[in-house]
């Protein structure tokens, strides 16, 4: 890498990762038309202070302060999505102010993700908490001091007695109790949707998928296993995992506008739309009414776009009720886009005394759609 450097005089990219540059005492050049362009932008890649050393009392620079040392003249820009602001670490004092920003509402916006929303639920563990302190605070050391990637991964690997307790069978019942009880009072009739757990090992996994059809066996043909195949995996895990077609399969699912499972809907935001393309003849959306409802304005669109039918349907009733709230007419087969709106507006009455009747919000709940 030195050499290409050293001898480059005008254009070309090269990759490296910062590590190469911690053995290197000697200027690489002087030249004032090099760009460096660091990804993940944060830690190390902002560490420009000089360190002691607790064991040897020796002087250290962090790795952001050997490149600059090596590369004087050079330019720097970075990217990251965690820009950190602590006494000894800023991001934007190494690399300067923000040139552009791209968060999470303009992708939304642009239609490039979906909104995110995040609820902390912590899973109470007999896990001491400077414990983990100290695990942290060790791996941020390595990775300052120029461990490779792979002797911080094997470090964590060593740690037997973390990864013993995270996948260890009383952990795993009581995660999977966690996960059924949020499930099921609070998002079996609300926010619905799918969902994916991220297991910390492949057999941890499994035994997660084990745990939760043992205690919910009517679970089954909802709950799916993706993960990679390997040739010591025990037998047993073969009708789990599946062939490789079946996880296509699972992912052309998980994304297919077609499944029942993707005609979601739980909202009461005015002009609130949920687009839903199909192939058929009509479709029939089932959901809820109940006292805090309102209308949907439910529409059918040709591939031209062109509204050819429409509707206002009442998700109002004094008590919940889950039924088909509409069928579409029937129509030639074709492609069409089901369109269901929150139209802001609940349904109210009064009587002769001015009393007021109906409902006290405007939302709308759809449990799923199907395609005929």
């Amino acid at each position: 890498m030195y050499e290409l450097l050293e001898k480059r005089k005008s254009h070309g990219v090269i990759f490296a990762n910062i590590q190469k540059f911690k053995d290197r005492d000697k200027l690489i050049t002087n030249r004032s038309d090099v760009i460096v362009i660091s990804d993940e932008a944060h830690r190390t890649q902002s560490n420009t202070k000089t360190k002691v050393d607790t064991e040897t009392g020796e002087l250290k620079l962090g790795f952001a302060a050997i490149v600059r040392k090596l590369l004087p003249h050079a330019a720097f820009i970075g990217f990251t999505g965690t820009p950190i602001e602590q006494d000894d670490n800023d991001t934007r004092e190494v690399f300067g102010n923000y040139i552009d920003i791209y968060d999470m509402t303009q992708a939304v916006e642009d239609g490039a993700t979906v909104p995110v929303y995040y609820e902390s639920r912590l899973l109470k563990l007999d896990l001491d908490a400077d414990t983990l302190k100290l695990l942290d605070n060790e791996y941020e050391k390595l990775a300052e001091e120029g461990a490779e990637e792979q002797d911080i991964k094997r470090s964590k690997d060593e740690n037997a007695r973390l990864h013993a307790l995270l996948s260890a069978p009383q952990t795993i019942d009581s995660l999977c109790k966690d996960i059924i009880d949020h499930y099921e009072n609070n998002r079996a009739d609300l926010l619905t949707g799918k969902a994916m757990i991220v297991a910390i090992d492949r057999a941890t996994g499994i035994d997660i998928y084990k745990k939760l059809i043992e205690l919910r066996p009517q679970w089954k043909d909802i709950i799916c296993v993706v993960m990679t195949q390997g040739n010591q995996d025990p037998v047993e895990w073969n009708d789990i995992i599946g062939s490789g077609a079946r996880k296509e399969e699972l992912a052309r699912q998980f994304k297919d506008n077609n499944s029942p499972e993707n005609g979601r809907l739980l909202s009461n935001t005015k002009g609130s739309v949920l687009a839903v393309p199909f192939q058929g003849t009509h479709t029939a959306v089932t959901g809820e009414s109940n006292s805090h409802s309102g209308y949907a304005r439910i529409s059918v669109l040709n591939a031209k776009k062109d509204t050819i039918y429409s509707s206002l349907v009442d998700f109002y009733s004094k008590y919940p009720e889950k039924a088909i709230r509409i069928m579409t007419p029937k129509l030639p087969k074709g492609d069409y886009t089901l369109l269901i709106e929150v139209t802001g507006i609940k349904p109210v009455w009064t009587d002769k005394s001015k009393t007021i009747y109906g409902s006290d919000n405007t939302f709308v709940t759809i449990d799923k759609i199907y395609y005929f």
